[in-house]
């Protein structure tokens, strides 16, 4: 028996509008955003088994995070301020229960704004 663990990465992408302003309600300007969102688990590795299945977990990372985000209003959604450091700790623990329900650990969640800057927690 192995001691290794295998580190699964699924990669998403979403769009969303995010208000713009520091006065969220008071301001009715909002901005398209496409974000792409990476999460990575881990398992220990099992030489008689499967130890992660990709379209499992992508499925269930689907259900219960990006479609709920996609194409929405985020700041009517997420119960904090919509930066993206705020939001890929918001998705982490959003999705941590569903992880541990596949028997995985969530290793990584790493939120990209644009082409060049990324919001990461990193167990």
């Amino acid at each position: 028996m192995s001691n290794k663990k295998v580190y699964l990465t699924n990669i998403f992408s979403f769009n969303c509008r995010t208000n713009n302003s520091e006065k969220r309600a008071e301001c009715k300007e909002t901005s398209e955003n496409a974000f792409k969102l990476e999460v990575t688990v881990s398992r220990k590795l099992a030489e008689t088994e499967r130890a992660i299945n990709f379209d499992n977990l992508k499925d269930v990372l689907q259900k219960n995070l990006v479609k709920k985000l996609d194409n929405q209003y985020l700041d009517e959604i997420v119960p904090v301020k919509t930066t993206c450091e705020n939001l890929v700790n918001w998705m982490w623990n959003e999705i941590e229960p569903y992880v541990e329900l596949m028997n995985c650990q969530l290793e990584r969640v790493g939120l990209w704004e644009n082409s060049t800057s990324k919001a990461e927690i990193i167990r």
